[in-house]
């Protein structure tokens, strides 16, 4: 039996919040972007169809998450991403509320953007699951997408 991979229009169904920003009227091939305003809460993720990048927006918080081992913690805030696989389900928690920019790549898009900009397949690069969060130095791309 195949698994049902959940498509990004439908994460509201697991993780309910304020959508703040909606790119699905772009007609965007391979990518989706989605912003939310989300309270509190225990979020259990169900496996995506597509690899998501959380971009945080708002005030410092602390995120957990597990992937059916240990709880790992960090702390969140503007200039923080979280990167989180296809098919693959997860547990989220953060005790304040948040903003945030989720960037949806179906896997097809990945591979050609592993493979036109570093020239190589996406399966070669090794996986860290022991990080709930990164550092993002670069600037924020100020454009206009559509707002909800």
């Amino acid at each position: 039996m195949e698994r049902l991979l959940i498509s990004p229009d439908r994460i509201p169904e697991w993780i309910p919040g304020t959508t703040t920003l909606d790119s699905s009227g772009c007609n965007w091939n391979g990518i989706t972007l989605k912003g939310y305003r989300y309270e509190r809460q225990d979020a259990a993720i169900p496996p995506m169809r597509d690899y998501m990048i959380v971009a945080y927006d708002g005030a410092p918080t602390t995120m957990r998450r597990t992937s059916g081992g240990p709880w790992q913690s960090a702390r969140v805030e503007k200039g923080r991403i979280s990167l989180l696989t296809r098919a693959e389900e997860s547990t989220w928690s953060w005790s304040e509320p948040i903003t945030v920019r989720h960037v949806y790549l179906n896997h097809s898009e990945l591979e050609n953007a592993a493979l036109s900009v570093f020239d190589r397949d996406p399966k070669s690069i090794d996986r860290d699951t022991s990080q709930v969060t990164a550092w993002n130095p670069g600037r924020y791309c100020h454009c206009k997408f559509p707002r909800r």
